[in-house]
């Protein structure tokens, strides 16, 4: 997807006066080659330690087999400083950062977000009950596995509410931070006029297609998650270019998903 969109870019946008042909082709060659990457180091790095690697790493879980979401944004911050080695010079946003927190509006639309984001994966999940459809995420379906018909004790509220936190934290400096930052050079214009917009897009639509096998799983999952994204992702413009606000919506989002959606369709799966 990300080298479909790349591409795209290359035939519909011209280079940006201020990065030369050199520049251009290295920060698409760069987003290409992200994920065979991250691919090679994620199934590498468990054969080089001396340490034996947690079955909670290997199997997977809600940050993938070989712990490939913190993989993920390892390798592309190491492209990011890579790319950004002083030979770009346009004037975005570093890829990480906290941005502005104490906004009472912004933490309204957190809240806002949350509420809707519970809802729509409440009725997601109540629509696949009622069909009787079996779409677990394999490694969410084995970390509630043993929490099924009875209430959560207090550590496994704070276990899931430490790997809701670690999920998002991966996943938004990848979509957020490290995702929005390549394509804001992609699409780059000469006013800025169309760079947040179709960067904001550009990474909720990989942010979407990544969840198919997720939950909200399929292609509905797709439509809700890339719309989420989107959310998120103008959170984060309206944020400073800030991460933290965007982190504490998608944490909330998840714990419901493991303390709640994850348990009732595992329930489902052996009925």
């Amino acid at each position: 997807v990300s080298a479909g969109l790349a591409a795209a870019a290359w035939l519909i946008w011209e280079p940006p006066p201020t990065i030369s042909k050199r520049d251009w082709s290295y920060l698409i060659g760069t987003m290409c080659a992200w994920r065979p990457l991250k691919i090679w180091v994620t199934e590498t790095w468990p054969n080089l330690v001396v340490w034996k690697v947690p079955k909670s790493v290997r199997k997977g879980g809600p940050l993938g087999h070989h712990g490939s979401k913190a993989v993920d944004i390892i390798v592309g911050y190491a492209l990011y400083l890579l790319v950004d080695s002083g030979s770009l010079s346009l004037t975005v946003p570093s890829p990480v950062r906290i941005g502005r927190i104490w906004d009472v509006t912004l933490w309204i639309c957190v809240a806002v977000m949350a509420v809707g984001v519970n809802v729509a994966l409440y009725l997601w999940s109540r629509f696949c009950r009622s069909n009787r459809e079996k779409v677990d995420h394999k490694g969410v379906a084995e970390m509630v596995e043993t929490a099924q018909g009875r209430d959560l004790t207090a550590s496994e509220h704070a276990y899931y509410t430490f790997m809701a936190l670690a999920n998002a934290i991966c996943e938004e400096i990848s979509s957020r931070g490290l995702w929005r930052w390549y394509y804001r050079h992609i699409f780059w214009q000469e006013d800025s006029s169309s760079s947040p917009w179709a960067s904001n897009m550009a990474q909720a639509l990989v942010f979407g297609l990544w969840h198919y096998y997720g939950i909200p799983s399929g292609w509905t999952g797709v439509f809700l998650t890339t719309i989420y994204g989107l959310l998120l992702g103008y959170l984060a413009d309206y944020a400073d270019d800030g991460l933290f606000l965007p982190t504490v919506a998608h944490t909330i989002a998840d714990y419901y998903i493991f303390a709640i959606v994850a348990r009732q369709k595992k329930k489902l799966s052996k009925d």
